[in-house]
């Protein structure tokens, strides 16, 4: 996803991530659960929800909900399927089980999409 010309950072990936995984049917999720999660404050989390509404990735309501909008969805059901395959991939080639959330979004937000959909092809 690019929004002038700007790609996802590994910051926002990782809160789409989140809130695809919080929501249940697609049900707004609460900012206090989002914070909770990630271990952030409440602060950092309307910071990046501001940030995720101005590109079009979420709605956000004044009572502290957030809800991934159409194109948002499609965004964390991409990105969640890419983190999936690139933690894979690094547990295989790394021979371990260590936890690799960091690594795996950092990759996420480096390489090309041509790569990362070369990860995910089945």
């Amino acid at each position: 996803m690019e929004k002038n010309n700007n790609r996802l950072t590994a910051a926002n990936i990782k809160y789409l991530i989140v809130i695809k995984r919080l929501a249940d049917s697609g049900k707004p999720v609460k900012c206090v659960n989002i914070a909770g999660t990630l271990n952030v404050s409440m602060p950092s989390v309307n910071s990046m929800l501001n940030k995720l509404q101005a590109i079009g990735l979420i709605s956000k309501s004044r009572y502290g909900l957030a809800k991934l909008t159409p194109e948002g969805l499609a965004e964390s059901e991409k990105y969640l399927k890419r983190y999936d395959a690139v933690v894979l991939a690094l547990k295989k080639a790394l021979n371990t089980d260590a936890e690799l959330t960091a690594s795996a979004l950092t990759v996420l937000e480096e390489l090309s999409e041509e790569h990362l959909d070369a990860l995910t092809t089945d």
